[in-house]
C-alpha cells in the first residue's frame, strides 16, 4: 500500500476530476495541499466539484489542529447539509466538542440553522447545552487542553440564541417535554443505596402514581421520538442494582407519533424553518437567505444579471460577495444567529466567480497550460455545474442584450404608430369585446383548475393527516385504562426484571383504543391543535421501558454507543452476518442544583444474565437447553447461531473500546439467543477500582459461553465463532481512520476514560503494521487468551460478594 501511495497521490493532484466520487481521494487532495502549504482557497473551484462527502472521514478538519482554518471547518460541516435529523443527532457529541476551537463561529451558526429546520435537533442541542454549561471538576482532566476552556460560555450563548428565535408554541412544547422527564428522573435522586428494596419501591410508585394523573398532552420519549407518552405504569417502577447510585426502571404506555419534526403544532403554517425565522424588527438581515436564490424578491442588480463585459460582471459579483461577507462577520460577533446559505449555492457561486476570473484573464494564460481544468473530462464537469447554475437568479442571460434591444425597438414602433394614426372607435370596441371574451374563457379555465386542485389537496391532506396525526388520550382514567399482563415474550418464568426489581415483565394487551373527537361542525378551523385532534384514529398502545439515572455521567456511554453504531455500519457494508444492538441514551441535568444524570433506552425482549440466574438458578448453557430445546433441535441451533453472531461482534467491540466492568448484570440475552452488552461507563483507559485493570482479558469468554458453542475449542460451533471474530476484526481494520477521527474529536472532552496515550493505544490495537494473515493470527491469540480466563471468573466472584450479581 505504501508503494502505491506516492503515485496515487500524484495522480489525484494532477487529475482530481477522476476521483470526485471518493471521499478518501478528497482527504488525500486536502492533506497534500496542507502539507505543501498551498492555499486551499485557490483550489476551491476544484474541491466544489467533489460529489463524495463523508462526515466521519472529514470531521478531523474540525479539530484543534485546524483551528482557524475557515475553509476546512466549512468542508467538515458540509455533509450535514444534506442529511436527516437522526444523522445530525448521532454525531452531536463531536460537533459540540469541536466548538472549543470554533474561532469563526461556523459550528454555532450551523447548529442554529439546523435547530431552525428540525425541532428534534433543537431539543437535543438545548439538552446538551445544559449538560456542558457546568464543567465536571470531580474527576479531573487527564488530557490538558491546547486552548483555554471555553465550552461552558459558548454553550450558554448558543442556548440563548436558539431560545430567542423559538415561537411561544415551540418554547412551551420544549419546556413541557423537559420538565416532565426532569421530574421523572429526579425520583432516582430521592433514593438512597442504604434503603431497603421495599422502601425504594414505595417511593417510586407513589411518585409515578402522582405523575400519571397529569401527563401533558405533547410528551414524547427522548430516547425514541416516534413514541408519544399516554400513560405511566406505576407498578413497573423498580430500583436497580448499583454500587453507589440507585437507577430506576419505569415503563410507559406509548402510541405512535410522527415525531417533533412533523408535529403540526411545531410546523403549523409552513415548514419548521419558516416558523423559526427571526422577524425583521429585532434581527439583523441574515447573510444570503435561502429564499434569495429561489424567487425574484432579492435579485442581484441588473449590472450583474444584465450583461456588460466580463470584467464588469466580475466586479459586481465581487462587490456583492464582499458585502455579504461583511454582514456575516458582523453577525458572528453579535449573537451568532445568522442563517447560512446552502453550501451547494456557495460552491456554485464561487465556481462562477472563478470562471469570470478566467474569462477576464484568458489572454494572459499560457498556451501550454495542462492543468486539470483544461482537460476534456474536467470541462464536462464544469459544464454540468454551469447547467445547474441556471436555476438561480444571479446567472447572467447571454441573450439579454438582444432581447432588450428587440423589446426597445418594438416599443418604439408602437409609440410611433400610436402618434401617427390613433385607432377608430369601432376598432377599440372590437378589441374590447375580443379581450373580454378571452378573459372570460381564461377565468373559467382558471376557476376549474383551482377547484380541481383544491379537491386533490383536500383529499391528500386528509390522507396524510390520517396517517400521521393522532389525538392523545384525554383523561387520566383513559390513560390508566390499559391493563398490563404479566409475563414477557417467551419468558413466563422470569419475575425479577432489569436488576432484580421484583416487577413482572410487562406486556400490553393487544387491544385497540378508539379516541372520541367532538364534532363542532366547523370545516375551516385549521389551528394546530385541531389539526392534531381532528381525526378519529385507532392506535395500539404499547409498553416501552427506560432507565433513569441521577449522579451519573452518561456521556461516555453515548460515545461507546456511537462507535458501536459505526461497527454496525461497517459490518453491513462488508456484508458480514454479525449482530450488535446499539440503543439510545440521553444525558441531562435535573433539579435546582443541575445534577448530572440521564435516560437510557431498555433493550426490548431481553433480560440480563443476572436475572436469568436468579430466576432459574442454572447456568447459561442449561438455560438455552430449557428455553430452546435439545442441542439437536432447530430452535437451539438457530439460537446458538444468533449467540455466535453477536458474541463475535461484541468480542471485537470490547477489544477495540477496551470495555470493562463486564459482570453478568451488564450482559443481556434476548429472546432469540443474541448476547448484548450494556453499560459502558468503563472504556478505553478507565476501569473499575480506580483503574486497577483487573480484567486482563480483552473480552469476556467464560466457560458457559464455551459450553453453548460445543464445550471446547475444537468444536464446530467454536471454530465458527473464531472465524466470524477474525472476519469482524479484519473488516474494522480497514476503517481505522474513521474510528480515530471520531475519538480524536472527543479526546479533549475531559472524560476520565481518556489519557495522553489513549490515541496511541487505540492505533496499536488495530495492528496496522501487520498484514491480513498476521492480523488474523493476532485475533486468534486474543481469543485463546480470553478463553475461560481466571481473572474474568474472579471478577464475577467479586461482584457476587459485593452486589449479589449471579454468575
Amino acid at each position: 500500500m505504501e508503494i502505491l501511495k506516492g503515485p496515487l497521490t500524484e495522480d489525484i493532484i494532477s487529475r482530481p476530476h477522476i476521483y470526485q466520487y471518493s471521499t478518501e481521494a478528497l482527504e488525500i487532495y486536502l492533506d497534500y495541499h496542507i502539507q505543501q502549504k498551498i492555499p486551499l482557497l485557490e483550489k476551491k473551484g476544484v474541491i466544489s466539484l467533489w460529489r463524495a462527502w463523508g462526515f466521519v472521514k472529514l470531521c478531523k478538519y474540525m479539530g484543534f489542529k485546524y483551528n482557524g482554518e475557515y475553509f476546512l471547518n466549512q468542508l467538515a460541516l458540509k455533509p450535514f447539509e444534506f442529511v436527516k435529523s437522526k444523522t445530525i443527532l448521532l454525531y452531536l457529541p463531536e460537533i459540540f466538542q469541536s466548538m472549543r476551537n470554533d474561532s469563526h463561529q461556523q459550528i454555532q451558526r450551523f447548529l442554529i440553522k439546523k435547530c431552525k429546520e428540525f425541532a428534534s435537533v433543537a431539543h437535543n442541542v438545548l439538552w446538551y447545552c445544559k449538560v456542558e454549561q457546568i464543567p465536571d471538576k470531580s474527576k479531573g482532566r487527564k488530557v490538558p487542553l491546547p486552548l483555554r476552556e471555553n465550552l461552558p460560555e459558548v454553550t450558554s450563548i448558543l442556548e440563548a440564541n436558539i431560545l430567542k428565535h423559538m415561537t411561544k408554541e415551540q418554547n412551551d412544547f420544549f419546556n413541557t417535554e423537559t420538565e416532565f422527564f426532569e421530574r421523572v428522573t429526579s425520583i432516582s435522586g430521592l433514593l438512597q443505596p442504604k434503603q431497603s428494596k421495599d422502601e425504594k419501591k414505595a417511593i417510586i410508585r407513589e411518585k409515578l402514581t402522582e405523575y400519571n394523573k397529569s401527563i401533558p398532552e405533547s410528551v414524547y420519549l427522548p430516547t425514541n421520538s416516534n413514541c408519544r407518552v399516554v400513560g405511566i405504569v406505576p407498578t413497573s417502577g423498580a430500583p436497580m442494582q448499583s454500587a453507589a447510585r440507585v437507577p430506576i426502571l419505569i415503563s410507559f404506555e406509548v402510541e405512535d407519533y410522527p415525531g417533533p419534526d412533523d408535529d403540526p403544532i411545531l410546523t403549523h403554517g409552513g415548514s419548521s424553518l419558516s416558523t423559526f425565522l427571526p422577524s425583521q424588527d429585532n434581527a439583523v438581515m441574515p447573510f444570503l437567505k435561502l429564499g434569495d436564490f429561489s424567487n425574484g424578491n432579492n435579485r442581484p442588480s441588473s449590472a450583474a444579471a444584465g450583461g456588460g463585459n466580463s470584467l464588469q460582471k466580475k466586479k459586481t459579483l465581487r462587490k456583492q460577495q464582499r458585502s455579504s461577507k461583511h454582514l456575516l462577520d458582523g453577525l458572528g460577533g453579535a449573537g451568532n444567529d445568522s442563517l447560512l446559505i446552502d453550501q451547494d449555492q456557495v460552491d456554485e457561486y464561487d465556481v462562477m466567480l472563478g470562471e469570470l476570473d478566467n474569462e477576464s484573464n484568458c489572454g494572459a494564460e499560457d498556451e501550454n497550460n495542462v492543468s486539470p481544468k483544461h482537460t476534456p473530462a474536467s470541462q464536462i464537469a464544469v459544464l454540468n455545474v454551469k447547467s445547474r447554475l441556471h436555476q438561480y437568479n444571479f446567472v447572467t442571460n447571454k441573450n439579454e442584450e438582444k432581447f432588450n434591444a428587440s423589446s426597445s425597438q418594438v416599443q418604439q414602433d408602437l409609440e410611433e404608430q400610436k402618434e401617427s394614426s390613433p385607432p377608430s372607435q369601432s376598432e377599440i370596441d372590437n378589441s374590447f369585446v375580443k379581450t373580454m371574451t378571452q378573459q372570460r374563457h381564461f377565468s373559467t379555465a382558471v376557476q376549474m383548475h383551482q377547484n380541481a386542485t383544491a379537491q386533490v389537496k383536500s383529499s391528500v391532506s386528509e390522507l396524510e393527516l390520517r396517517k400521521t396525526i393522532y389525538k392523545p388520550l384525554t383523561t387520566a382514567q383513559q390513560r390508566r385504562g390499559t391493563t398490563v399482563a404479566k409475563g414477557g415474550i417467551g419468558m413466563k418464568y422470569v419475575n425479577n426484571v432489569y436488576g432484580g426489581g421484583g416487577v413482572s415483565t410487562i406486556k400490553p394487551k393487544r387491544k385497540t383504543m378508539t379516541r372520541q373527537v367532538e364534532q363542532n361542525g366547523s370545516d375551516n378551523n385549521n389551528s394546530p391543535n385541531n389539526q392534531r385532534n381532528s381525526h378519529v384514529k385507532k392506535a395500539n398502545v404499547r409498553i416501552v421501558s427506560c432507565i433513569f439515572k441521577v449522579n451519573d455521567d452518561l456521556r461516555q456511554d453515548i460515545i461507546a454507543l456511537q462507535v458501536i453504531t459505526l461497527f454496525q455500519k461497517i459490518f453491513k457494508k462488508c456484508e458480514l452476518d454479525l449482530f450488535v444492538a446499539p440503543y439510545k441514551c440521553i444525558s441531562n441535568r435535573t433539579g435546582d442544583d443541575k445534577t448530572l444524570g440521564g435516560i437510557i433506552e431498555c433493550v426490548p425482549n431481553s433480560h440480563s444474565r443476572d436475572q436469568l440466574g436468579k430466576a432459574f438458578e442454572i447456568d447459561l448453557h442449561q438455560y438455552f437447553l430449557k428455553r430452546f430445546g435439545s442441542e439437536h433441535s432447530s430452535e437451539f441451533k438457530l439460537a446458538r447461531l444468533n449467540f455466535i453472531k453477536s458474541l463475535s461482534a461484541y468480542s471485537v467491540v470490547s477489544y477495540i473500546l477496551q470495555i470493562k466492568d463486564r459482570h453478568n448484570g451488564n450482559i443481556m440475552i434476548d429472546d432469540w439467543g443474541h448476547i448484548i452488552h450494556i453499560d459502558f461507563g468503563f472504556i478505553f483507559d478507565w476501569s473499575p477500582g480506580k483503574d486497577m485493570r483487573f480484567e486482563s482479558a480483552d473480552f469476556k469468554l467464560t466457560k458457559e459461553f464455551i459450553d453453548i458453542m460445543g464445550g471446547h475449542d475444537k468444536a464446530e460451533a467454536y471454530q465458527l465463532y473464531i472465524t466470524k471474530t477474525v472476519q469482524a476484526y479484519l473488516a474494522v481494520r480497514e476503517h481505522y481512520c474513521e474510528f480515530r477521527n471520531l475519538i480524536q474529536l472527543m479526546f479533549y472532552s475531559g472524560f476520565p476514560c481518556f489519557k495522553e496515550t489513549s490515541l496511541q493505544k487505540l492505533e496499536e490495537r488495530f495492528r496496522l503494521d501487520l498484514n491480513i494473515l498476521e492480523a488474523g493470527n493476532h485475533m486468534r491469540g486474543l481469543i485463546y487468551n480470553a478463553h475461560d480466563k481466571w481473572t474474568t471468573k474472579f471478577y464475577d466472584h467479586i461482584q457476587y460478594l459485593q452486589n449479589k450479581i449471579v454468575f
